[in-house]
């Protein structure tokens, strides 16, 4: 008769660092049993990362899911490996295998078993030994192009208007903001979701995410549900998710906060940001409107700002993008202005920012934030 297992029954594990070097997820889908005498199994390297020098008894054959990977042999021999790809390797050949330096890969890996043995570890891939390996292939790497996340703009269509655009946006707005390459990639990505660019944000993300973690680019769009809603984040979570199974990238699932603790947790970051008068201002909502202030604190500030990725300092600045490119929030906006302020984000980063973000939100909601700025901030001569 036959059976299926579903996901629940997978056994899910990172890899031992006695068997593997870097960050490596392990799904285990089946074993050996009576009738199959192998086993099978989904492995996640991310970026540099591999397993041991190892050998298998009964040979193995991976299949790439995602990205690309690296395998190397005893001799010296070194492949790559495409998603779609299939590596064999016959019993008892030592190799190891796992990502490249700059993008993760996956493989479906089914592993023969004999005796009751389908791997024998050996000693661990050094990073002299990975190098080399990598290093002796010899690609071709293209000329890195300069950080220009408009570069595949439809205005190219036009040479003369795409030069002037690139010209404000890149060389004048840009560099004048004093803003790091880092900073400006995420703030731009968190304006290009509240405006609801879909497209204009995937070709951001190809040039930024050299620059960017991807957790941090995950809790960018996290952090914005809240802010512009989740119609609107839909979008950009499938045009992120996309990219990174192109790049071979796995993210690890956060734990969440037990519920018991959100309501508090929330309240105190609320208090980090706005102050004790946070209790005072809550209190004095309509009693008809009290759930809200309650969602405020348990949602918004205890479910979002609470997770890892981002320090509160820049998920503050975040929110100051969200409001100021969504136009039309000017009490919450200046409220945001005092937050920042709050935290550490001066008078000038607020103005870097609006200074980068000019050509992406528009004059009209760059000067609103700047009337936001000076209602709380006035300018010192």
């Amino acid at each position: 008769m036959q059976e299926i297992h579903t996901k629940v029954d997978f056994k899910s594990f990172e890899g031992t660092s006695d068997k593997f070097s870097g960050k490596v997820h392990i799904q285990i889908l089946f074993g050996p049993n009576k009738w199959r005498n192998f086993s099978g199994g989904i492995v996640h390297f991310s970026p540099k990362a591999r397993s041991a020098w190892h050998t298998h008894p009964a040979g193995q054959t991976l299949l790439v899911t995602e990205g690309e990977i690296y395998t190397g042999t005893a001799d010296g021999k070194v492949s790559v490996a495409h998603k779609g790809d299939v590596i064999s390797c016959p019993p008892g050949v030592k190799h190891w295998h796992g990502a490249g330096p700059s993008m993760g890969g996956a493989h479906l890996a089914l592993t023969g078993d004999k005796n009751g043995e389908n791997v024998h570890w050996l000693e661990k891939v050094s990073d002299v030994e990975y190098n080399k390996a990598i290093s002796s292939l010899k690609p071709a790497k293209p000329t890195k192009s300069a950080f220009n996340p408009f570069a595949n703009s439809p205005l190219k269509s036009d040479p003369q208007m795409f030069r002037t655009f690139n010209h404000f946006a890149m060389q004048e707005a840009f560099k004048t903001s004093g803003l790091s390459v880092p900073e400006y990639s995420q703030i731009l990505l968190a304006s290009l979701v509240a405006l609801g660019s879909v497209p204009p944000y995937a070709n951001a993300l190809e040039s930024v995410l050299e620059h960017l973690k991807p957790q941090a680019i995950r809790e960018i769009l996290y952090q914005a549900i809240p802010y512009v809603g989740f119609a609107r984040v839909q979008g950009f979570l499938e045009a992120t998710d996309k990219a990174f199974s192109a790049k071979g990238i796995h993210l690890a699932q956060e734990e969440g906060i037990p519920q018991a603790q959100r309501a508090q947790r929330g309240l105190t970051i609320q208090k980090k940001i706005f102050g004790q008068a946070i209790e005072q201002y809550n209190a004095q909502a309509p009693k008809d409107e009290q759930h809200i202030r309650q969602f405020l604190s348990a949602n918004c500030f205890g479910d979002y700002y609470a997770r890892e990725g981002l320090d509160l300092r820049f998920r503050e600045l975040l929110t100051f993008v969200y409001l100021l490119s969504l136009g039309g929030v000017d009490s919450q906006l200046k409220a945001h202005v005092q937050g920042n302020l709050n935290m550490g984000n001066n008078r000038h980063k607020l103005i870097s920012v609006v200074t980068a973000l000019i050509p992406v939100v528009g004059y009209p909601r760059a000067l609103n934030a700047l009337s936001a700025i000076d209602a709380i901030t006035p300018a010192k001569d």
